[in-house]
C-alpha cells in the first residue's frame, strides 16, 4: 500500500505548487518524515509519511483579498536557483507579494513576478544575497519600502512603467547594482522635496559598497559601482534630482519630459556628454554646474526656455 500512497502525496504537493521538480517532491516527502523509533534501520526516513509537514514544506501562507484573489505572504520552503511565482494558488489568482514574503530566501538566484501581481509589499525581497535577475510583471503598480534591500548581488534591475509608486530604501543595500531603468526620479511621478531626489529609493543607512551622497542636506547612500540611469517616462525631471551623485557616468532622460529643474545633475561630476531631448521647454538654473568632465551637450534650445530673451 506504500507506493500508491506515496504517489497520491506526490500529486497532492504537485497540485499545491505547479513549480516543483521531482527532486523537491522528493525531498518534501522524506524530509518531513516523523520519526518511529520501530521503523529506524528499516527504511530510508526511520518513520512515517506526514502528509501535513510535507505540505507545510512546500506550500504558501496567504491572505484572501477581494474576489477571487489573494496576497501571497509567505512561501513555506526553501528557494534554489531560478523561481517562478505561481500566477494561482488552489484556484485563486495571486495579485500581491506580502511583505517579506521570500526574505532571507539566500540560495534564489532568479525570480519571475507573474502579471497577475500589481503590489509587492514591504522587505518581499530583503537580504536575497544571491539574487542576480529580477523579472518585474508589466501590471506591477506598488513596490513597498525595502522589498529589495540587502541584495547584494543584483546588478541591475528594470522597473517597468506601470509602476506608480516607489517605497523608500527599495534598493538599500544593493551593493552591486552598475545599471538602473526606472519610471521616474523618487517616489512618484509627482513626487517633491525629498521624496523627489534619486537617492530615495536607496535610503539613508550606511552599508558596505554604497557611498554617501548629499542631497539637499540628506545623505542617502548610492551603490558605488552604479554608472548608468535610464528614465523612461514622465513629464518633470525634478530639482535636485541627481544633486552631487559623483559616481554616475550617464543618464538617459526620456522625450516625455517638458520640465527640467534647478540643481537636477549639479555635480555629476562624471558626466563626459549630457543630451537634453528636444521634449523639453524649460530649463532650470545649474542643471549642469560642477560637472567639470562635460566634453560636449546636445541641447535644443539656449537659456531658459524656448522664448527666452537673449542679450548680447
Amino acid at each position: 500500500m506504500a507506493t500508491p500512497v506515496v504517489t497520491g502525496v506526490a500529486a497532492l504537493l504537485l497540485s499545491h505548487n505547479e513549480n516543483l521538480t521531482t527532486a523537491e517532491i522528493k525531498a518534501a516527502i522524506l524530509n518531513t518524515a516523523t520519526s518511529v523509533y520501530a521503523l529506524s534501520g528499516l527504511c530510508v526516513t526511520g518513520g512515517r509519511l506526514n502528509v501535513s509537514a510535507a505540505l507545510r514544506s512546500i506550500g504558501y501562507e496567504n491572505t484572501p483579498l477581494s474576489g477571487n484573489n489573494i496576497s501571497l505572504d509567505k512561501a513555506c520552503f526553501t528557494i534554489s536557483g531560478s523561481y517562478t511565482i505561481p500566477e494561482r494558488i488552489n484556484g485563486r489568482t495571486v495579485t500581491a507579494i506580502g511583505s517579506s514574503a521570500f526574505a532571507n530566501q539566500t540560495q534564489m538566484s532568479q525570480i519571475k513576478i507573474p502579471t497577475s501581481v500589481i503590489s509587492i509589499g514591504l522587505n518581499a525581497f530583503e537580504n536575497c544575497t544571491s539574487l542576480t535577475n529580477i523579472n518585474l510583471s508589466n501590471n506591477l503598480t506598488t513596490i513597498g519600502s525595502s522589498a529589495f534591500k540587502g541584495c547584494t548581488n543584483l546588478s541591475s534591475i528594470t522597473i517597468p512603467n506601470s509602476v506608480t509608486i516607489l517605497g523608500s530604501n527599495m534598493l538599500s543595500g544593493c551593493s552591486s547594482l552598475t545599471s538602473i531603468t526606472i519610471p521616474f526620479v523618487g517616489a512618484s511621478r509627482t513626487a517633491t522635496g525629498n521624496d523627489a531626489k534619486f537617492g530615495y529609493i536607496f535610503g539613508t543607512s550606511s552599508y558596505n559598497g554604497g557611498v554617501a551622497t548629499n542631497q539637499n542636506g540628506i545623505t542617502y547612500y548610492i551603490p558605488t559601482y552604479l554608472e548608468t540611469v535610464i528614465i523612461t517616462c514622465g513629464t518633470n525631471m525634478p530639482q535636485d534630482a541627481f544633486y552631487n551623485c559623483t559616481d554616475l557616468t550617464n543618464i538617459t532622460i526620456p522625450n516625455t519630459v517638458t520640465i527640467i529643474g534647478t540643481n537636477a545633475f549639479n555635480g555629476c561630476v562624471r558626466f563626459t556628454s549630457f543630451t537634453i531631448p528636444n521634449s523639453v521647454t524649460s530649463l532650470g538654473s545649474n542643471i549642469l554646474n560642477q560637472c567639470v568632465s562635460l566634453q560636449s551637450i546636445t541641447i535644443s534650445f539656449v537659456g531658459k526656455s524656448r522664448t527666452s530673451i537673449m542679450h548680447c
